[in-house]
């Protein structure tokens, strides 16, 4: 029954999405030792088989009693016969397997064990004589059951009577919960066919009826209760309608098609269109196409049968842009109209940069508000707004004596970063002042490899070489140390990322391996080698079931957190030998943000294991050190480099 084992898999994931790890660990246990076997008859049959085989008796028994308790209990009155034949034919069964393979003090065991159980019953009178009789085999009171043909006839017996006992049990509502969306599903469409019937049948007494519009019958909408909130959901309303009318017009536009007379685009890949994009910030980006290659179709003109190429990508196509050296930036678009090459859903909309760093951009990262801390070689830590509206912006400038090795964002005011030295400070982004820092020797005076805050509780993860600690940011006047890790796997880490709510540290170290650790429990749940090389980068998917880590080997691996150490993806990117630079997912997990050693490139995961498509590409003169996507149909990328540059661009999720 494979239902119940798809529902043992949710509730698995529901345990690990709440950070409940002891109840974890004692399901997993239970589901070990389950007498049912996930209500799958060949496993309990083999279960059964096993006993007989090894001669446990008290296994057996237990099994078949638990068996009559939680489940033949419910059967109906006229089963309790074949209950009693099956647990009568069973034990025959283990008592001939006991002579067979010579184990007399077995069949003595079982004798003394199920007498008075036993001797009441009709049945095993001539039983109690089968220890005294040689060669039972030749006994035709006893023949029979050494044969072949009796033993596979009573497991068939016996599997078709447990599966019509595990379909007869009723079904919790968590395992019916598909079969009752099916009814609904099947019920909508026998009411859609049932309307579409009535239209055709009245169709000459009501216009309605005759023309099948179906919405005719249905009910008309409530009318919602105006209140002194009205007015804020109309412009809310509008707010959202505008977006969508902005995204509209954006698909419209590059779905118009040319007009005859207008020059003809060739759509292979020796040929690609152009588009001439101004230097300006995002909101002043707009494509302008020459007349030559564009003219708008009016109303009255003869339509054409060769579509404008849109300015997107065939998925297995790179698509680059110049570096901002040039006085403009270009963009060159390809569309392949092979039938088995879908078009990329991605659009450029615009570029921007961000120039304040004077060295090389190690960690970079981004608030929930947006607001984006930046932080280089030579200590300085920049936090800028970038945009959309406005040019980037610096908001405000802390400048560390030793050069910056990572930071983290607390909240949308706090941030935290480490040094080269083993410091951790954490600062005021409002006031623009420093808060709090540790000693250098809290951390052993090692570099700092991992900062990572944890969602609730204001707390956060740090590491160096030796030393890993959770520290508690509360305290007004200095750190407080809230855990110190006395782990050996959570040493040399590179990475780590915190679950939704705070119970689960999900981490990735030099050596390659990938594992878990229960913060609440101060314990590794498990670890697994995922990388030839260390882990460069780490990042947990939207539903939180399943890790991506990349490499020093240019490998990308998806693990699943449900069953640790099971590779459920794994690719290659591509990437130089000597240099392996940081990625990040899109907002649905369909694509890839990779930071090469020539500028950042996306591709889109394949369907088959292995399989990256590379969709667009974005040139630079140095490599990147670190990226960032961000969620939304217009989302914000961001790609830090060596020269000190921030790219920014935004793309359109058609």
């Amino acid at each position: 029954m494979s239902e119940y084992q798809f529902v043992d898999e949710l509730v698995k994931e529901y345990l690990v999405f709440r950070g409940f790890t002891s109840t974890l660990k004692h399901f997993d246990t239970d589901l070990k030792f389950e007498k049912e076997k996930g209500f799958r008859v060949d496993r309990v049959l083999e279960a059964l088989n096993q006993y007989i085989s090894i001669h446990d008796l008290n296994s057996l028994l237990d099994t078949w009693r638990h068996f009559e308790n939680n489940i033949f209990s419910k059967l109906e009155p006229s089963k309790v016969t074949s209950v009693k034949k099956l647990e009568s034919s069973l034990l025959k069964l283990y008592l001939i397997n006991c002579l067979q393979n010579k184990q007399s003090e077995k069949v003595k065991e079982f004798f003394e064990k199920l007498t008075p159980e036993l001797q009441g019953q009709n049945d095993w009178k001539d039983w109690f004589a089968l220890p005294y009789i040689k060669e039972p085999q030749d006994n035709p009171q006893y023949s029979l059951y050494y044969s072949r043909h009796w033993q596979d006839t009573l497991m068939i017996s016996l599997h078709n009577f447990l599966t019509i006992c595990f379909q007869a049990l009723p079904p919790p509502r968590l395992v019916d919960y598909q079969k009752t969306a099916s009814r609904i599903r099947l019920l909508k469409e026998e009411q859609k066919n049932l309307k579409l019937k009535l239209a055709q049948v009245g169709g000459d007494e009501d216009p309605n009826l005759s023309a099948g519009n179906i919405k005719y019958f249905e009910a008309p909408p409530s009318q919602d209760i105006m209140d002194d909130f009205f007015l804020i959901a109309v412009e809310a309303s509008r707010t959202e309608t505008q977006l969508k009318s902005i995204k509209s017009f954006l698909k419209n536009f590059t779905s118009q098609k040319k007009s005859p007379t207008s020059q003809t685009v060739n759509r292979s890949r020796a040929a690609p269109t152009s588009l001439s994009v101004n230097k300006t910030p995002l909101k002043r980006v707009s494509p302008s196409l020459s007349k030559s290659q564009i003219v708008v179709q009016s109303p009255d003109a003869p339509s054409s049968t060769a579509p404008l190429v849109p300015p997107t990508v065939a998925e297995d196509a790179p698509q680059d842009w110049d570096t901002p050296d040039s006085s403009d930036k270009e963009v060159t678009s390809e569309t392949v109209t092979s039938p088995s090459t879908p078009a990329s859903r991605l659009l450029l909309l615009g570029q921007d940069e961000y120039h304040e760093h004077r060295s090389a951009v190690v960690s970079l990262k981004v608030s929930a508000a947006g607001v984006v801390a930046s932080a280089d070689v030579s200590g300085v830590v920049k936090v800028w707004n970038p945009g959309p509206s406005n040019q980037p912006t610096t908001k405000a400038t802390f400048i560390s004596a030793s050069p910056v090795s990572c930071l983290t964002w607390i909240d949308d005011r706090r941030l935290v970063y480490g040094t080269q030295m083993g410091q951790v400070r954490m600062c005021d982004v409002e006031d623009k002042c420093l808060v709090l820092e540790t000693a250098c020797s809290s951390l052993a005076g090692q570099p700092i490899s991992v900062l990572a805050a944890s969602p609730v509780g204001g707390l956060f993860f740090a590491c160096s070489a030796s030393k890993s600690l959770i520290i508690n940011t509360k305290e007004n006047r200095n750190f407080s140390v809230e855990t110190e890790i006395q782990e050996e796997a959570l040493t040399g880490l590179t990475a780590a990322h915190y679950n939704h709510n705070g119970s689960l540290l999900v981490f990735a170290s030099n050596r390659g391996d990938v594992g878990i650790y229960d913060i609440h429990r101060s314990e590794v749940l498990a670890t697994w080698h995922g990388h030839d090389k260390g882990v460069v980068s780490l990042e947990l998917t939207a539903d939180e079931t399943s890790v991506w880590s990349l490499g020093k080997e240019g490998q990308l691996l998806q693990s699943s957190l449900l069953r640790p150490g099971e590779k459920l993806w794994r690719g290659d990117l591509n990437a130089s030998e000597s240099y392996v630079g940081d990625f990040a997912l899109s907002p649905d997990c369909e694509h890839v943000l990779y930071g090469a050693e020539g500028g950042v490139v996306v591709y889109r995961l394949g369907e088959t294991e292995g399989k990256l498509i590379r969709v667009l590409g974005i040139r630079g003169e140095t490599p990147i050190t670190s990226v960032f996507w961000g969620a939304g149909d217009c989302g914000t990328i961001l790609a830090a480099g060596m020269d000190g540059s921030v790219k920014i661009s935004t793309l359109l999720n058609q």
